[in-house]
Parts: structure tokens; C-alpha cells; sequence
């Protein structure tokens, strides 16, 4: 049955479906942390575009609001890059 490695790995019978499907799995995890954090890049550049092409530079809330928004994109590549980095070194989840 092709569903039994599966089905045993979700009962804790196996520790992984099989190699070629670990590593697999690793590869696209790696390739959607380097997706995002290409994103963050993109969304941070953008925000700097936004801000010089409506003129709002010296906007106090804006300049706050830009900060704020600009953090959580970096704490996405900055997840994403932790994340990347764990399972290019092995790390077991």
C-alpha cells in the first residue's frame, strides 16, 4: 500500500516517510524561506519608494508607521533565513 510509510510515520512507527521524500521536503521548505525573504527585500524597497513618491518624509506618523512596517518584514527574512539556515545544517524537526 503506497499510503503505509506515511500512515506509519503519523502513528510514530517510522521516524520519516523515506530519504528521498525528507529531502524533498527540505528543498521546498528552503526554496519558500528564499521566497519570502526576496519579498521582505522587494516590501522594504517599496516602502522607501512610497514614501519619497507622495512627499511624506517628514511626516512624523508616517515616518513611525514606516518603521513599524518596515520591522515586521524584517523579522520575516530574519525568520525565514533562520529557518533556512536549520535545515541546510541538518536540524531535525
Amino acid at each position: 500500500m503506497a499510503l503505509e510509510p506515511w500512515q506509519e510515520t503519523l502513528l510514530g512507527r517510522r521516524n520519516m516517510i523515506s530519504e528521498e521524500n525528507e529531502k524533498s521536503w527540505r528543498e521546498t521548505l528552503i526554496q519558500i524561506c528564499e521566497t519570502l525573504i526576496k519579498r521582505s527585500e522587494i516590501a522594504i524597497c517599496g516602502l522607501e519608494v512610497v514614501t519619497l513618491d507622495r512627499g511624506l518624509r517628514n511626516v512624523s506618523w508616517h515616518t513611525r508607521m514606516q518603521d513599524n512596517i518596515k520591522g515586521l518584514w524584517q523579522e520575516e527574512a530574519w525568520v525565514a533565513a533562520a529557518v533556512a539556515k536549520s535545515v541546510q545544517q541538518g536540524v531535525q524537526f
